[in-house]
C-alpha cells in the first residue's frame, strides 16, 4: 500500500519527465529506425549477392571476382552520388557531414 509520500512522488514524476523530455525524440527515433532498416537491407543484400557470386559457399569463385569488384565499385559510386545529392555543400568543400550538423545544433 502506498503512503502519502509514495503517492506524491508518483504524481510528480510525469511533470519531471515532461519537463526534461526531448521534443525531437520521436523524430530522432524514426530516423534511427529508418537508418537501421536501410543498413540491415544493405547487409542482407550483400550477403545474398555474395552467395550468388560464390557457389557452394566457398568464398568468391575466381571467375566471379571481376563481377564482384565491379559490383563493389558501382555500390561505392552510388554511395558517393547519394552523398553529393543529399549534402552538396559538404561534398563541394570536402567537409565532414557530421561537422556541418554539429555546427547547426549550437
Amino acid at each position: 500500500m502506498l503512503g502519502a509520500r509514495g503517492g506524491d512522488s508518483l504524481a510528480a514524476a510525469p511533470a519531471v519527465l515532461s519537463a526534461t523530455a526531448d521534443p525531437a525524440l520521436p523524430r530522432r527515433l524514426l530516423a534511427e529506425f529508418v537508418g537501421t532498416g536501410l543498413l540491415v537491407t544493405v547487409v542482407v543484400g550483400s550477403g545474398i549477392a555474395g552467395e550468388g557470386l560464390s557457389p557452394h559457399n566457398v568464398g568468391i569463385a575466381p571467375a566471379s571476382a571481376p563481377g564482384f569488384v565491379v559490383a563493389q565499385l558501382v555500390g561505392g559510386g552510388i554511395g558517393v552520388g547519394l552523398l553529393a545529392v543529399l549534402y552538396p555543400t559538404a561534398v563541394a568543400y570536402g567537409q565532414d557531414v557530421s561537422a556541418e550538423r554539429s555546427s547547426e545544433a549550437s
